[in-house]
């Protein structure tokens, strides 16, 4: 297996998370976009996420974590900008997911699960996947 040892860059992706508004239902899909820095084992960055339905609604994170050649586990800890759907509040991601090369399609991927809270409750969880589009 290839490790990859810097993952400095532009990931862009999905979180798929249960769906909360009908229940049952297929997962809602938020694309989203993240920076990610590294600084030896230490990551920082921001994650761009935009609502299922309508693009117009988005949220900016920043968040923090750690990588360890295989497993990058990450928390967002706040929230720089947002316009959330009414009625609606984003959700702080804790994720778990781990970065291997995909030799099929030439590309870096990061793959794994998160489970999320508001500032007063829980969230549905989900799993996520991203590909590594580029350098910062």
């Amino acid at each position: 297996m290839q490790n990859m040892s810097d993952i400095t860059g532009v990931w862009k992706g999905a979180f798929y998370q249960e769906n909360f508004v009908t229940p049952g239902d297929s997962d809602l899909v938020f694309q989203a976009v993240m920076t990610i820095e590294q600084h030896e084992g230490k990551i920082t960055g921001h994650c761009y996420i935009f609502w299922f339905d309508d693009e117009n609604y988005f949220g900016n994170w920043q968040m923090e974590g750690v990588y360890d050649g295989l497993n990058f586990n990450y928390s967002e800890n706040t929230v720089n900008s947002s316009n959330c759907k009414p009625g609606f509040t984003w959700c702080y991601k804790n994720v778990a997911s781990f970065i291997t090369y995909n030799p099929t399609m030439g590309r870096w991927m990061m793959n794994g699960t998160f489970n999320a809270h508001t500032d007063y409750s829980g969230c549905a969880p989900g799993r996520l996947l991203f590909f590594k589009e580029g350098d910062v």
